[in-house]
């Protein structure tokens, strides 16, 4: 009987104080200011061009380009050029496809990264495949030749997309302001010869996908811009 008196005591007690601190706080003196409100504003920002000048004959800044939309009504029978030789390949042909980035940004020098896809098709249906795979089934035994001297593989290699930083082993390459475009990622697309029609008669369909990033480089140590720039692409699927 004493030990659930005394229990009885210390819970009472403590469910006293509880309720003085409740009432204590609200019988406190208090003030509050008026908002201190500093404006923080920049009318920078950064933007970039992807182009792919032997593919569709569009080079930076010229007039009349849209994204995937093909070659100029002039240059509809220009059979040096990719998008044309794609939509009635050979096997064994070597497509032109160089794609590559200019820093169009007012003020403001980049980082930038291009990432690749690879997909079969279908009919209607597109399905996105692994480089090797995409290698194996369409292209040479050499596939594409990446020009790794100016461009770095960060995606790690594991999975479908294939993401190339422009810079090296050391890090990142600055973009600068100044119309300097960098190289391009890979100059053709080589077609195995081995390629088949199917059932009707078709050689097989492919796509191949090229998207651009950038971040900005000012405030970025070169070291750091693969990390930052993987978190961006990533959050941007």
């Amino acid at each position: 009987m004493i030990n659930k008196n005394k229990k009885a005591k210390v819970i009472t007690a403590l469910a006293v104080v509880t309720a003085l601190g409740i009432g204590g706080t609200l019988a406190y003196l208090h003030q509050v200011t008026e908002t201190a409100t500093n404006v923080f504003a920049s009318d920078k920002s950064i933007d970039l061009e992807l182009r792919e000048p032997d593919w569709d004959g569009y080079e930076f800044g010229e007039d009349g380009f849209q994204y995937g939309a093909g070659v100029d009504e002039a240059d509809k029978d220009n059979m040096e050029l990719g998008f044309n030789l794609a939509q009635r390949y050979t096997p064994g042909t070597d497509i032109p496809k160089d794609p590559q980035v200019k820093n169009t940004s007012k003020d403001e020098p980049i980082y930038t990264a291009l990432k690749v896809q690879y997909f079969k098709v279908d009919g209607s249906t597109e399905t996105q495949v692994t480089y090797d795979d995409f290698k194996t089934a369409y292209l040479k035994e050499t596939g594409i030749e990446f020009h790794t001297d100016a461009w770095v593989q960060i995606d790690g290699g594991t999975g479908k997309d294939q993401i190339y930083m422009y810079g090296s082993g050391e890090g990142a390459t600055e973009l600068a302001v100044n119309g300097i475009t960098t190289p391009a990622l890979f100059g053709e697309v080589p077609l195995s010869l081995d390629l088949e029609a199917g059932e009707k008669g078709l050689l097989p369909k492919f796509n191949i996908k090229v998207t651009a990033y950038a971040i900005q480089s000012t405030n970025v140590d070169a070291a750091d811009a693969k990390d930052l720039m993987l978190n961006f692409i990533n959050g941007q699927n």
